[in-house]
């Protein structure tokens, strides 16, 4: 079997990111989120390794930096961050399927920096 070494500290090609998000979800790579030097970003884009191409996707409902991004069951979730003024409680849910974002129940305690448990080692594509 064939494996690839993915860094996560991806440069998304739009936004020129830093701070961003990312997690691997069905053979892809989502980043969302980050701060540029000027603001914080609700944007989000898809990496497919197999066609070599990012996609745009609908962006959060807040722009952040420093939150964690993860995947539970078939959804993605980004949790707290910094929004360039606060640390944040907010956390949001994306459906793949629909390409949509849903503001979920804050947490009890705000916070940024958060870590994410990132595969590094995928099969190739």
């Amino acid at each position: 079997m064939c494996y690839s070494v993915y860094i996560c500290k991806v440069v998304c090609l739009i936004w020129q990111e830093n701070y961003e998000l990312c997690c691997f979800y069905l053979g892809e790579i989502y980043v969302c989120g980050g701060f540029d030097g000027y603001s914080r970003h609700t944007s989000m884009e898809r990496y497919t390794p197999r066609d070599d191409q990012w996609s745009t996707l609908s962006g959060m409902a807040v722009g952040r930096e420093g939150a964690g991004l993860v995947v539970a069951g078939d959804k993605i979730y980004c949790i707290g961050g910094y929004d360039g003024i606060n640390l944040l409680d907010s956390a949001e849910r994306y459906c793949p399927v629909t390409e949509q974002w849903e503001t979920i129940s804050p947490m009890t305690t705000r916070r940024s920096g958060t870590s994410e448990i990132l595969p590094l080692c995928l099969p190739c594509v």
